[in-house]
């Protein structure tokens, strides 16, 4: 037999943590909430690639535009590089390999009349680069009415029919739950 070389790479990356590729995205409205929430977040799972470290190292995350009605920094969310952020939440704790990160979303008169995209991703830093293609972003709709949460297609439509906002409003003043992404993938399992 041989002996295998021990694992020397120091470099590490990291990726979003999710089960599915519709879990890459999260539908968000301040429209289930109590009208005077002004602010609200969150959380995304990052996953280390690499070896642990006894000490907290920085994570940094970056915006991609894309053009399509992009969500505006500062009015729509909390910047990634806001000082409280990046010193309090924005970093893997040592000896972990997931960290939960807070996206700070802000309710926004626009968000009335329309949606936004938060499309994200993890950036390079000294410590840090981005770990897997496939699982390097993430997009946050952020809303102020309400939006098709990603489970209802499929059998949903067959039950249902197809989503419209009358027909959500509907199931939730009848049923008195939420019929977000957590209610279907907690209660309904799709």
């Amino acid at each position: 037999e041989k002996d295998l070389p021990i694992y020397d790479n120091s470099q590490c990356w990291l990726k979003f943590s999710y089960s599915r590729d519709a879990d890459s995205l999260i539908s968000y409205s301040f429209a289930y909430g109590a009208s005077d929430v002004m602010i609200d977040t969150v959380k995304v799972k990052i996953q280390l690639m690499g070896n642990i470290a006894e000490y907290d190292r920085p994570i940094a995350l970056e915006q991609i535009m894309t053009g399509d009605n992009d969500a505006v920094s500062g009015e729509h969310y909390v910047p990634f590089d806001d000082p409280e952020l990046t010193q309090k939440y924005y970093f893997l704790p040592k000896n972990a390999t997931i960290a939960e990160i807070p996206i700070v979303l802000k309710r926004s008169a626009s968000l009335k009349n329309a949606n936004y995209n938060l499309k994200f991703t993890i950036k390079n830093n000294d410590v840090f680069a981005v770990g897997s293609k496939e699982r390097s972003t993430r997009s946050i709709l952020i809303a102020d009415q309400l939006v098709k949460p990603n489970g209802w297609n499929g059998t949903i439509d067959y039950f249902f029919g197809k989503y419209s906002q009358a027909k959500h409003k509907f199931m939730i003043d009848t049923t008195g739950d939420r019929w977000d992404d957590d209610y279907f993938s907690n209660e309904l399992y799709i």
